[in-house]
């Protein structure tokens, strides 16, 4: 079963964008993505 992850916060501002990629190069490094 696949995961599902989700990075929210209402304000804009708060690095969103920089965390979700930072996750997802580090599950790229370590785990098997589509």
């Amino acid at each position: 079963m696949p995961k599902l992850l989700t990075i929210f916060n209402g304000k804009g501002g708060v690095g969103k964008t920089t965390t979700a990629v930072n996750l997802a190069a580090i599950f790229a490094e370590t785990q098997t993505v589509l």
